[in-house]
C-alpha cells in the first residue's frame, strides 16, 4: 500500500512522465505554430493602431473569429471522424499546463532579449497624448515611490510592459497574438472538460 499513488497530487505527478511531457509539448506547438500560421494565411479586416512617434500607424489584422470558427471546424471533424479526441486535453491537462508555462517563459525571454536588441537601434514609440505627458509603454520611466523604475526596477518592468512597442516575426504582432492561443486554448480546454464529464 506504500507504493501506491494516493490522492490527486500524486496523479498529476504521475501524469508528468517523460512521454506525457513531450506528447504535450507536441500537442502544444502544433497548437500555437497551428495558429501563427493560420495568423498569417487566414484573411481577416485590417485596423490601424494608434500613431506612433514618426506619424505612422502599425496595421493589425483581426481574424480571431475565423481562426475560431476554422479551429471548431478541424475539432469537430477530427472529433466525430474518429481522428482525436477532444478528452485528450482534459487527460493531458498537467502536461499541457507545464508545457504551455515553459513557453510561455520562453516567449516572455525572446521577446525581452530581442526588445533590448531592437532598443539599441532606432525603435518607435506612441505619440504624447494631448495635454502633455509621457504616453503609451516605451515612456521614459518615472522615478520615485510612484514609479516602476523605482519601486521594482528596471528588469522587473521591462518583462511585465515589455522593452518594444509592437514585436513582430513574419509580419504578426507578437503582443496581439498572444491574445489567440490563450482565448483559444481556453475554449479548446472548456470543451475538452466538457467532452470528459
Amino acid at each position: 500500500m506504500a507504493n501506491e499513488p494516493c490522492g490527486p497530487i500524486s496523479a498529476a505527478a504521475a501524469a508528468l512522465s517523460l512521454a506525457n511531457l513531450s506528447l504535450a509539448a507536441g500537442l502544444w506547438l502544433c497548437f500555437v505554430g497551428g495558429l501563427f500560421i493560420a495568423r498569417i494565411v487566414v484573411p481577416g479586416p485590417v485596423r490601424q493602431g494608434r500613431p506612433l512617434r514618426d506619424g505612422t500607424r502599425q496595421r493589425y489584422k483581426l481574424n480571431g473569429i475565423r481562426l475560431m470558427g476554422a479551429l471548431a471546424a478541424l475539432l469537430a471533424a477530427g472529433h466525430f471522424g474518429g481522428m482525436l479526441s477532444l478528452s485528450l486535453v482534459h487527460k493531458m491537462f498537467w502536461p499541457l499546463f507545464d508545457i504551455a508555462n515553459v513557453g510561455t517563459i520562453l516567449l516572455t525571454a525572446y521577446l525581452y532579449v530581442s526588445g533590448k536588441h531592437c532598443r539599441r537601434g532606432a525603435r518607435e514609440q506612441i505619440a504624447a497624448p494631448a495635454g502633455g505627458g509621457a504616453g503609451g509603454v516605451m515612456a521614459a520611466p518615472r522615478t520615485g515611490a510612484a514609479g516602476a523604475a523605482g519601486a521594482l526596477g528596471a528588469l522587473p518592468r521591462d518583462v511585465w510592459l515589455g522593452v518594444e512597442l509592437n514585436p513582430t516575426l513574419c509580419g504578426v504582432d507578437l503582443k496581439m497574438f498572444a491574445y489567440v492561443p490563450s482565448l483559444l486554448g481556453l475554449w479548446v480546454i472548456n470543451l475538452s472538460f466538457v467532452t470528459a464529464a
